[in-house]
């Protein structure tokens, strides 16, 4: 085991006790066997009952209690903590197969460049049962679109290694909800991602998730995110290949405003449409374009007039 990597994995909760104990046993249940499993409260305000259940795994897990600072905060509390060479970060409410480490590591040795590999996910209800699986149409994450298209990538899906935090910093406490979309674009904007499509993360829906909780707060934080990638992300890092071929980049700024438009961030997509129409050299091609961006930008008002 000494020759194995060790592999950290972070379980973040605040008020917890609902789904907490199954977590931690499918963290310690897993088939690879050199890894540490820690707990960080995030400040539970529930009468000591996500605090219960976590001592009551005794030595078994590392137990930590913090002020309340959010999802983001406990991620980067229990980075500093780990002692392991790899961070997995698996949510109070969901769960990874047994396989998920093992599965991950396999893919690390057979391909050593690999900074980080992300597994299949899937979708179970709040008892557990099977709503939904996610298959992915490609196996290798090289950019942050390509991250896009596979809906940012779960990041309770993904094994990282502890050196790119290193490299490109700590999650993003002022983001208290996309805060894991916002890391796995900046992510892939340095690392590809590796596919381990022999294991699965599974997601939990339930009424109780912070998405649906801070829902108010989680449309303050997307258009945060939209902020963050027009201030932190280039056009090149979206479509690396336009370096080969710059005679695409109108195109690419067009599908930067369709992104920027669909997440509400008007004002850099129309930025994005400016600069799409304002590389675009062939005349007529030019005009069907302004023609398109009008119509999407004033769909709603076009079908009320008809």
């Amino acid at each position: 085991m000494d020759n194995l990597p060790k592999v950290s994995i972070v379980i973040p909760v605040y008020n917890g006790s609902n789904f907490l104990r199954e977590a931690i046993d499918s963290a310690l249940n897993q088939t690879y066997q050199n890894l540490e499993v820690l707990v960080i409260n995030d400040g539970s305000n529930d009468d000591g009952k996500t605090e219960s259940i976590a001592l009551s795994f005794g030595n078994k897990i590392r137990y930590f209690s913090k002020e309340n600072g959010g999802v983001a905060s406990a991620l980067n509390f229990g980075i500093r903590q780990m002692t392991g060479e790899w961070f997995a970060w698996l949510s109070h409410d969901d769960l990874f197969s047994k396989n998920r480490i093992e599965e991950d590591i396999n893919i690390i040795n057979n391909n050593l460049d690999a900074k980080i590999i992300f597994c299949k996910t899937a979708v179970i209800d709040e008892n557990g049962k099977l709503i939904n699986e996610v298959s992915y149409p490609i196996n290798k994450v090289t950019n942050p679109r390509e991250a896009l298209l596979l809906s940012g990538v779960d990041m309770c899906a993904m094994t990282i290694h502890k050196s790119c935090f290193d490299e490109i910093g700590f999650f993003d406490e002022k983001n208290r909800t996309t805060q894991d979309t916002q890391m796995s674009l900046l992510l892939s904007s340095r690392f590809h991602y590796y596919l381990n499509n022999k294991s699965t993360s599974y997601r939990r829906e339930h009424k109780e998730r912070g998405i649906h909780v801070f829902s108010q707060q989680h449309k303050k934080d997307v258009l945060y995110l939209c902020d963050f990638i027009h201030n932190r992300l280039s056009i090149d890092d979206f479509f690396p290949e336009l370096k080969d071929n710059p005679n695409n980049i109108s195109d690419a700024w067009l599908w930067m405003g369709f992104f920027y438009n669909n997440f509400g961030a008007l004002n850099h997509a129309e930025e994005c449409f400016y600069k799409s129409v304002h590389y675009e050299r062939n005349i007529f091609k030019k005009n069907v374009m302004i023609l398109k961006i009008f119509i999407f930008k004033y769909k709603s008002k076009i079908s009320e007039l008809m």
